[in-house]
């Protein structure tokens, strides 16, 4: 089982941005915090991260130029939020998407979305995905805020 660890919203998101990165050399991509400052710490594991870059894998994959990626919070959640600029989700599948098994494209079956939903619902989190009224996918990756005494597991 993966281990479990305590970490600011901000650092989780430029930690597995920056590994992904480097996976994925030719993606244009920028990364910013919503607000200033890394925030308040999420508890999560690899599974998560991985549940990110899969995020940031279909982005990088649907055709578009560059990729949009914030991090920010409220009283109760941490959220990474990838933003693309292609061409969205057909509204018929939009509903679907996460859920045994899609096909979500011509060249994927979801799969890795369906691993994504599963480790972000194990954390406590979910993951929604939205057409952009401009054109494009949104995905959020919301992950309940760490307790104040938790501590590393």
């Amino acid at each position: 089982m993966a281990q479990t660890r305590r970490q600011p919203i901000g650092a989780f998101a430029r930690e597995t941005v920056a590994r992904w990165a480097v996976r994925r050399p030719g993606v244009r991509h920028r990364l910013q915090g919503a607000v200033a400052g890394d925030g308040p710490a999420i508890c999560c594991d690899s599974t998560v991260a991985q549940a990110l870059e899969n995020l940031l894998n279909n982005a990088a994959d649907c055709g578009s130029d560059a990729i949009d990626i914030s991090w920010d919070w409220d009283n109760q959640s941490g959220y990474v939020r990838i933003r693309d600029r292609g061409p969205g989700i057909p509204p018929e599948m939009l509903e679907d998407m996460g859920k045994p098994v899609i096909r979500a494209s011509r060249t994927g079956l979801g799969i890795g979305l369906l691993l994504s939903h599963a480790a972000v619902e194990r954390a406590g989190g979910r993951v929604e995905l939205t057409n952009a009224t401009d054109g494009g996918t949104l995905a959020t990756l919301a992950l309940p805020l760490a307790a104040v005494d938790d501590s590393d597991a």
